[in-house]
């Protein structure tokens, strides 16, 4: 059984959902894209393969599964729906929780995810387990490099942002004024960021 999750426009890559003997997973897939789309997307999965491999065993993030031609890369499928579905949930302060310890972990692989700000990239299970997905513009800055001392506290404020952003939107009775500080300093600061 194969199905589409979102099929893609322009150089944006098709999600698939594929059946491998009973073990659902997504399929990337950019090989109905244009000449320059599947150049790009060669890259694209070449990048997101070596993020995936960085956060191997990170609980919250769906296993890299393989390449499956140049074009095309498998992960696991992550059975959930967005995080802003559970606002008015029972599991909001777990899912919190859940979602600070799993940006601390990938943060200290030396990773950030950058669109953390999207719902369809925070998936909630049944249990209020979180998980994030698509990794497509995430950046990996070696821990202890000269470039990760430079710029990773900068692009790690993205990540902390998008946080915020949910910690305001599922539990605003939450925010410590010193968060309501740092959210109005970082969306002034966001003003100026490239990739609103």
């Amino acid at each position: 059984m194969i199905r589409y999750l979102v099929q893609g426009r322009g150089i944006k890559a098709d999600l698939l959902l594929e059946d491998w003997d009973g073990r659902m997973v997504v399929v990337k897939d950019y090989r109905n894209r244009n000449w320059f789309g599947r150049f790009l997307g060669r890259y694209q999965i070449r990048r997101e393969k070596r993020i995936y491999r960085i956060l191997e065993n990170v609980p919250g993030v769906p296993p890299f599964l393989g390449i499956l031609s140049r074009e095309s890369l498998a992960v696991g499928h992550v059975d959930g729906r967005p995080i802003d579905q559970f606002q008015d949930s029972h599991l909001v302060e777990k899912i919190l929780a859940g979602l600070r310890d799993l940006l601390d972990r990938v943060h200290r692989k030396g990773v950030v995810h950058i669109d953390s700000r999207r719902r369809n990239n925070l998936l909630v299970n049944g249990e209020g387990r979180i998980h994030l997905i698509d990794f497509a513009g995430s950046l990996h800055l070696r821990p202890g490099g000269w470039i990760a001392r430079w710029f990773f506290p900068i692009l790690k404020e993205v990540d902390e942002f998008a946080f915020l952003k949910w910690k305001q939107r599922l539990a605003p009775a939450s925010l410590s004024a010193r968060e309501k500080v740092r959210l109005r300093r970082i969306s002034i600061l966001r003003a100026f960021w490239i990739f609103n």
